[in-house]
This record gives C-alpha cells, sequence and structure tokens, in this order.
C-alpha cells in the first residue's frame, strides 16, 4: 500500500532527519535508529505528516513563499499543514513559542522567519529546546540568520553554522556518494 508519495517524503525525512540529527545530543546510530524509528511510524499510521511552518518578518514576501509551500509540498506528500505568518519587522517576537509544548503535536516544523534584530535569549530557547528535546526542522533562506543579533549561540548551534548575512556566492561541486538513496529518485 502506497501511504505518500515516497519521493516527496524521502525528501522531507531527509531534510528533517538532518536537523534531528544537528540538534539532538545521542551518538549517530542512536540518532539514525530514533529517526528510522520515526520515520516507520508514520507511515504506519496512514496519517499525514503534522508539519507547522513558522514565517514571518522583514524583507520577503512571506505570504507568497508560504502560499507556494502550501500549494508544492502536498503534491509530494501526504501532509497536514498548519501556518504560523506573524512578526513584522527585525525584531520581533511571536506568541507561538510562548507555549513551552509549543512543536509537540507537529512531526516537523519548518523555520521561515527572519526577525534578524530579535535578541531575547530566553525566546530564543523557547525555539530551540524544542528541537533539542527532538522535533525536527527544515530552516528557509532568511531563518538561517535569524536572531543574528543575539549574543547567545544557540540558533547558530541548532542550525550547526553561522550565518549573520547574505554570504558570497560561489558554485559549489556536487558529488553523488550513493547514487540508489530515496532522496537520488526521479
Amino acid at each position: 500500500m502506497k501511504i505518500i508519495n515516497r519521493k516527496g517524503y524521502s525528501i522531507l525525512m531527509a531534510l528533517a532527519g538532518v536537523a534531528a540529527l544537528i540538534s539532538s545530543g545521542c551518538s549517530e546510530s542512536e540518532k539514525k535508529n530514533e529517526l528510522a524509528k520515526k520515520e516507520e511510524a508514520v507511515i504506519k499510521k496512514d496519517e499525514p505528516l503534522k508539519v507547522l511552518i513558522v514565517t514571518g518578518g522583514c524583507c520577503h514576501d512571506y505570504e507568497f513563499q508560504s502560499a507556494a509551500m502550501i500549494a508544492g509540498i502536498p503534491k509530494h506528500a501526504k501532509v497536514d499543514i498548519t501556518l504560523v505568518n506573524e512578526g513584522k519587522g527585525t525584531d520581533a517576537k511571536i506568541p507561538l513559542y510562548d507555549d513551552p509544548n509549543w512543536a509537540k503535536p507537529y512531526d516537523v516544523i519548518i523555520h521561515n522567519e527572519c526577525f534578524a534584530n530579535t535578541k531575547d535569549e530566553a525566546y530564543i530557547r523557547k525555539i530551540t529546546e524544542a528541537h533539542k528535546a527532538g522535533t525536527p526542522a527544515v530552516v528557509v533562506h532568511c531563518a538561517m540568520h535569524t536572531y543574528r543579533s543575539a549574543e547567545i549561540d544557540d540558533w547558530r548551534e541548532f542550525l550547526g553554522v553561522t550565518s549573520k548575512h547574505h554570504e558570497h556566492q560561489s558554485k559549489y561541486p556536487v558529488k553523488v556518494v550513493k547514487a540508489d538513496h530515496p532522496v537520488m529518485k526521479n
């Protein structure tokens, strides 16, 4: 029985898996086993993957981006998408993160917010703690350098990279190391 489009599911789970592997404190084999269990549970449930898209802030057309994700992702995976589009400008705090269990109902969070000048340490930790607890994330463009004015590194550690602005653009070679991986199909 085909529950969801395997290509779309594999892509989404691979992206979420990378975030999960980076953000948890387990050994690599424990992380892979945990991710495999979560993937299998989603497949067996025959339920949609619960996705939360968090978007808003400065500098981009978040309404258009949200509409594109909401229209595009379901073409590749069985998903139930919740959208939170709040906060304007570079210094914002959205109410979503005031609930300590904000991430629990979701299988994956897509961060697409850009609040570059938000510095509140407790606020930022409300976000990163949910991911440290195991909820995987996919981070889109501007969210890579959101919270960049913060004194703490929690967001950057969650990302696994420091990005404080658009870096130089370069062509990076891509080497396929496992051509038979599900992400490489089609």
